[in-house]
């Protein structure tokens, strides 16, 4: 014969439930906020790395921040294989004799474009990345660091 269902045990039951559940729905919610949070800032990481590059696409590396900002690369796209190829490629095109093709920049504007698409601009194209606004004063000659005398030109420039 069954025994009668005590009312006590049931409410401890239900107050029990009740807690476990109440700590479980923080818990989950506290996780789910820091995976949002960690994802969005590493994001954000991302954007900012690309915009220093945005900003100096047409002087290159002659910005510290430029510098800096594609030394960083490796730390903060380490989850996209497609910008550390590309990335590797442009720091092998950075010295003689394959600066001398000039195909480095061609491999930044490449570069650019797939660090956007990792952070989901999907719609800018190496188009985009040649056209930007390069003041005259900034073509003026520059000394390059093997004491050669170079003047800086416009990537889309057709003697290029």
């Amino acid at each position: 014969m069954p025994q009668p269902v005590n009312q006590e045990s049931i409410a401890i039951a239900t107050t029990t439930i009740t807690i476990i559940s109440s700590f479980a729905a923080a818990l989950i919610g506290a996780v789910a906020a820091f995976w949002f949070q960690n994802r969005a800032e590493k994001k954000r990481e991302k954007k900012q790395i690309l915009a220093v590059l945005m900003a100096y696409r047409g002087l290159q590396a002659r910005e510290d921040d430029f510098v800096k900002a594609v030394n960083m690369i490796d730390i903060f796209y380490y989850d996209s294989k497609p910008v550390r190829t590309l990335c590797h490629e442009y720091f092998k095109h950075l010295y003689r004799p394959l600066f001398d093709t000039g195909h480095h920049e061609r491999l930044l504007f490449d570069l650019i474009v797939a660090m956007a698409k990792d952070v989901g601009y999907k719609n800018l194209t190496h188009s985009d990345m040649t056209d930007y606004y390069l003041p005259e004063r900034y073509l003026n000659p520059i000394v390059t660091p093997t004491g050669d005398t170079a003047t800086a030109t416009k990537a889309s420039d057709p003697t290029i």
